[in-house]
């Protein structure tokens, strides 16, 4: 994580897309990954789309939750876990939709 876009988002997005075959996929982008840092940013957030030339650009936000203080250190450590993780995405519907692929070609 580098505090300004969640890697991690992308390649759920990738995933949640479920399709089938490169060439759909080859049109699937990731216009703008947001990471942000408060919830009330992340509640706020919107996941975006546009279609151009037969591709889509997405718009896609994330934000975690760290664990807060207490006896392990564990939120201050170099490591960082999350005790949760958001990711605002497209449904695979959705994006068939715009990519106009029929249902039989993603899952």
């Amino acid at each position: 994580r580098d505090g300004k876009t969640a890697p991690w988002c992308a390649v759920a997005q990738d995933y949640i897309a479920g399709l089938k075959h490169r060439n759909d996929s080859a049109r699937l982008h990731i216009a703008h990954n947001a990471y942000t840092t408060t919830d009330s940013n992340f509640e706020h957030s919107r996941v975006k789309y546009l279609t151009r030339s037969d591709e889509l650009y997405l718009n896609i936000s994330a934000h975690d939750a760290p664990y807060g203080t207490g006896p392990t250190g564990i939120a201050t450590s170099c490591l960082r876990p999350s005790l949760e993780v958001g990711c605002k995405l497209a449904s695979a519907d959705r994006i068939a939709e715009q990519l106009r692929v029929p249902s039989s070609s993603y899952t």
